[in-house]
């Protein structure tokens, strides 16, 4: 069933300011968000094979103060697993990257996106099957200064893909 709603599946602990280097200002924080969307940018976990699933993750500062956000590209990784447990998608399978250090200024009230996009095939390019499927997730970044981890240790979420002529 598609909603209008917002579906947040994770959020990391904020990363508030304990660390004398960090500013001391009252809702210093900086945080991760993990949404399921379809191509449009509806949150939902339910798709008809054929669809295109958006993976987002959002880091939002909360603090008053610009924040600088530290780390390799991507920061971000997602990897889908059947319900029998056979790995069938991994985001980056097969790609390479720099190990260079990025840095960005993230504005108070202001966020960063990253995305990933699937197209609900397995990484060898095969419609995946209806069923459910586990969505595992993973986000490494460091606030600067003071090098403080920000990262997205979350459960699983679940989906489930229909075959494309299903309506729910």
């Amino acid at each position: 069933m598609r909603t209008g709603m917002m579906i947040l599946l994770f959020a990391s602990t904020p990363v508030a300011a304990d660390d004398a280097s960090l500013p001391e200002t009252a809702g210093d924080a900086m945080n991760v968000e993990f949404s399921i969307q379809d191509a449009a940018g509806v949150p939902t976990l339910e798709f008809r094979q054929g669809e295109t699933v958006r993976f987002v993750f959002r880091v939002q500062n909360n603090a008053r103060e610009t924040q600088r956000l530290a780390y390799t590209f991507p920061p971000h990784d997602v990897a889908v697993v059947s319900a029998s447990g056979d790995p069938v998608f991994s985001a980056w399978n097969g790609k390479m990257f720099a190990q260079v250090m990025r840095v960005e200024a993230v504005p108070p009230g202001e966020s960063l996106e990253f995305f990933i996009e699937w197209k609900l095939e397995s990484n060898d390019g095969v419609a995946v099957p209806p069923g459910d499927y586990r969505v595992e997730t993973e986000f490494n970044a460091f606030v600067q200064p003071g090098n403080v981890q920000l990262s997205l240790d979350a459960p699983h979420a679940n989906i489930t893909v229909t075959e494309a002529g299903d309506l729910q």
